[in-house]
């Protein structure tokens, strides 16, 4: 091999030791690239919307799969009736559900028409603004804790990310908008590390209080996130705890007026009325026999006839009561069964729901089976995301946030019952570490390369 040869060899290993490597080279581009992800995410979006129809509203049972039970109360608020009837007849006022999603599907419907294929088209449009708008914070929050090579290539990859454009263009419900927030939260939360002052310590718990009307789940999370906020701040325990006090504060005065309707309501100060039900749907003699999740939600009021009679005649709370009663009865009568009911659903939340097709299509027109495509985005990222944490802790990086994230979000659906639609809000954080696993991974092998070239 001639020496000029070997010298274009030498500056293109270079180049790309460059582009991998921790001197950011493109964060001069930084600001135009990120623009163009995300535009370049909300147009193959919106293509997809209409090149597979899924702004097309089924019919069915008056059409409950566009929205399930959020489509309903949205529904019941444009028609004046309150926050009520999350099923197919009126049965009366509701914390079936948070009011954030359901609330802001009613302004769509109010506006374009209640289950009109307009109001679908700007909902499924909204999901898609909301996606892209994702991959602009995955960048700025790979761009604090990696930097700009990993920010810009994660939000890369969530732009074309199959589970991101599934829920985008077919899922109306919180999941695409829960998502943004979630990692909006851990962005302000890392920022606010840096400079913990009152105004700062508000906004972290007026924020973190409208998370909890969008998606009770993220609970959990809260408990490890005042812990990491007390080991991050440096001065005095009273500034500490002022800190934390502003936040707890701040996120119980937004949560407060829906907790009030509901007591007023319902008689319960609660969040989410129908966690009971959820323990119930998991935790059964059922959902241990047949080890699927479809053959189990016969529990559910929405499909089982029997279920929805009881839940319509009993009221909401005192059928939830008695939910929670069997469940409970399970539960003790069979603890190791609940055990391995906890451990199989760990699995399935991390792995998908291994046993079953899941052929579930939603609107989405397609001639064949498409359950391996789903099994494929739940894997092909994980050994990355593997790899990138185990660097990160390695390299003493600052993802503490992110594993407590990814540790404490998924701890209710251990507990009660998993779909593939709950893991979604952790994939742009696992899309993040995955890059970074990714580009460890590169920098090793042209590092290899570069001393089996000769000199």
């Amino acid at each position: 091999m001639s020496r000029s040869r070997h010298r274009g060899i030498s500056v293109a290993k270079d180049k790309w030791a460059a582009i991998i490597g921790c001197a950011d080279p493109l964060e001069k581009f930084e600001h135009s690239l990120v623009v163009g992800i995300v535009m370049l995410g909300l147009v193959l979006r919106l293509t997809l919307i209409f090149g597979f129809s899924t702004y097309r509203i089924s019919d069915e049972q008056n059409h409950w799969p566009f929205g399930f039970e959020t489509g309903r109360v949205a529904a019941a608020l444009v028609e004046g009736r309150g926050f009520s009837s999350p099923f197919q007849e009126p049965t009366g006022p509701t914390a079936w559900l948070t009011p954030g999603y359901p609330a802001l599907l009613a302004v769509i419907f109010k506006g374009f028409g209640t289950y009109s294929q307009t109001s679908a088209m700007v909902a499924l449009a909204l999901n898609s603004l909301l996606a892209a708008l994702t991959c602009w914070v995955c960048c700025r929050l790979g761009k604090i804790i990696f930097g700009t090579n990993v920010g810009l290539g994660s939000a890369a990859f969530l732009a074309f990310y199959p589970p991101s454009i599934w829920h985008a263009i077919n899922t109306i419900w919180d999941t695409t908008l829960f998502a943004l927030a979630v990692l909006f939260l851990v962005l302000y939360l890392y920022r606010m590390a840096l400079n913990p002052t009152d105004v700062a310590s508000a906004g972290a718990g007026a924020l973190m209080g409208a998370l909890l009307l969008i998606n009770p789940a993220i609970l959990p999370f809260y408990f490890l996130v005042l812990v990491w906020l007390w080991l991050q701040h440096e001065g005095v325990v009273r500034k500490k705890l002022r800190s934390l006090c502003i936040i707890l504060v701040l996120m119980a005065t937004v949560v407060s007026p829906w907790m009030l309707r509901n007591y007023y309501a319902l008689g319960r100060l609660v969040l989410k009325s129908n966690i009971a039900l959820e323990l119930k749907r998991g935790n059964n003699l059922q959902a241990w026999q047949t080890w699927r999740t479809r053959d189990w939600e016969s529990v559910h009021p929405s499909i089982s006839a029997i279920e929805f009679k009881r839940y319509a005649q009993m009221g909401e709370m005192p059928y939830l009561d008695r939910c929670m009663e069997e469940a409970r009865e399970f539960i003790t009568s069979h603890p190791k069964k609940f055990l391995q009911l906890v451990m199989r659903r760990h699995l399935y939340f991390w792995f998908g729901e291994i046993n079953e097709a899941n052929e579930w299509t939603g609107n989405v027109r397609v001639g064949g089976s498409i359950s391996w495509i789903k099994r494929l985005c739940y894997w092909i990222p994980l050994p990355f995301f593997v790899i990138g944490t185990w660097a990160a802790c390695r390299q003493r990086l600052r993802v503490g946030l992110l594993v407590l994230l990814l540790a404490g979000f998924p701890i209710p659906y251990y507990i009660t019952h998993v779909t593939n639609r709950y893991r979604y809000p952790m994939e742009p954080v696992m899309l993040l570490l995955a890059t970074h696993g990714l580009l460890v991974i590169l920098r090793k092998f042209i590092g290899r390369m570069k001393k089996r070239a000769p000199g």
